[in-house]
């Protein structure tokens, strides 16, 4: 699925907000989430809480599934698609 590069942009954004070992420069979009940043339960939740409030959206815990959350296309695909 192609998504707005602004979108993927903006994700980048919000996860080196709540990820401290990520940074705006360094961080890939195109690598899998996990093998950049450590994800345990109250950071998972941080981020989710986190985009949320940025994309004025709401993430049901039916969603909240690795598939949805694997790279950052995909984290702006399921954000575009509760817009």
């Amino acid at each position: 699925m192609l998504v707005d590069s602004k979108l993927v942009t903006e994700v980048v954004e919000v996860i080196c907000e709540v990820f401290e070992e990520a940074a705006i420069g360094t961080f890939n979009a195109d690598t899998s989430l996990s093998s950049q940043v450590n994800i345990d339960s109250l950071n998972f939740m941080e981020f989710v809480t986190a985009l949320e409030d940025r994309f004025d959206v709401i993430i049901s815990d039916d969603l909240l599934i690795q598939e949805k959350f694997n790279s950052v296309p995909q984290i702006a695909a399921l954000v575009e698609s509760l817009k």
